[in-house]
């Protein structure tokens, strides 16, 4: 602060720190607990920016747009194990959240520990995890569901979006649950013994993206790249790219300079987007010479669960 006769004053000084706004949280109950199971559940919530991704030991988890994500199986050892929730933005930005699960399955036949389980009394499988419908169309989730212990029992229930549909008699196999509507499905199987006692139980989720909301977050990624070339912002829409073809485009912006920003203002209007088993493709129009001419983005879906541009 300086007053009227030229006098300065200096504050003591002030440490801020920021943090990165990205957030993760797995569903109460996890932590501490026990699951006579070979594998677990996870579930759980996040906050993150468009076009992040989440993982579980290494297992990439289905993420809604909502800010939600599950894992339908992570594998478990006999014992005590480590989960790990790893939340990853396009900019490299990354949260975790550690917890402790328990199996009481011993561990294989022969194994001292650290090797598995144990075969668990049943097994429930559902494939896919995840899909994308357009309208009239349906997704057809299977649910297989085994017996690998030979564990006896008297009756099995297959509800395909519990609570609020009705469950279903069904047996060991491979059956079927149709979605035609977006949304999350929680899938419930119960299996009770001759006392009409459940004797296991197992959850898995469905998530039905619409194909217009998945063609809008995958075009998304392009137009955050516009609008960070407009403000000049190169290492954020370097970011957005695969990184082997960063040192391309890293020269070609360079290059470009203080026209960075103006370039970026004309590189037209996006036409159509498609996109297809993890890959996808964005058609711009622009004029050039006085000829309106079309142009492709072409993008991929990461190892990581994040999309980035491949080539433009």
């Amino acid at each position: 602060a300086t007053d009227n006769l030229g006098i300065v004053g200096t504050s003591a000084p002030v440490t801020i720190t920021v943090g990165s706004g990205i957030t993760i949280q797995m569903a109460g109950g996890l932590n501490g607990s026990t699951v006579a199971d070979e594998s677990v559940f996870v579930s759980g919530t996040f906050q993150a920016p468009p076009n992040s991704a989440v993982s579980v030991n290494g297992q990439a988890a289905t993420v809604t747009a909502d800010g939600q994500f599950f894992v339908n199986a992570v594998a478990l050892a006999s014992g005590a194990n480590t989960l790990t929730a790893t939340l990853a933005t396009a900019d490299g930005q990354t949260a975790t959240q550690t917890v402790t699960v328990n199996s009481s399955l011993p561990p294989p036949s022969g194994e001292s520990g650290g090797g598995g389980t144990a075969p668990a009394d049943f097994r429930v499988t559902v494939t896919p995890a995840d899909g994308i419908i357009v309208p009239g169309s349906v997704l057809d989730a299977s649910v297989l569901i085994e017996n690998p212990a030979g564990k006896p029992f008297a009756s099995i229930t297959l509800t395909c979006a519990a609570p609020t549909s009705p469950g279903s008699t069904v047996a060991l196999g491979t059956f079927h649950c149709n979605y035609s509507q977006p949304g999350t499905y929680l899938t419930r199987v119960e299996v009770k013994d001759v006392l009409n006692q459940v004797i296991y139980a197992k959850a898995n989720v469905v998530v039905v993206t619409s194909a217009m909301q998945h063609l809008a977050s995958v075009r998304s990624v392009y137009s955050t790249l516009v609008d960070r070339l407009k403000t000049g912002d190169k290492t954020g829409a370097l970011n957005l790219f695969f990184g082997h073809t960063k040192e391309k485009y890293d020269d070609i912006f360079t290059k470009l300079g203080p026209n960075l920003s103006i370039i970026a203002g004309q590189l037209g209007s996006v036409v159509s987007v498609t996109s297809a088993a993890g890959a996808a493709e964005i058609v711009i129009a622009r004029m050039v010479g006085g000829t309106l001419q079309n142009f492709t983005v072409n993008m991929m879906l990461g190892e990581d669960g994040v999309w980035r541009i491949e080539s433009m």
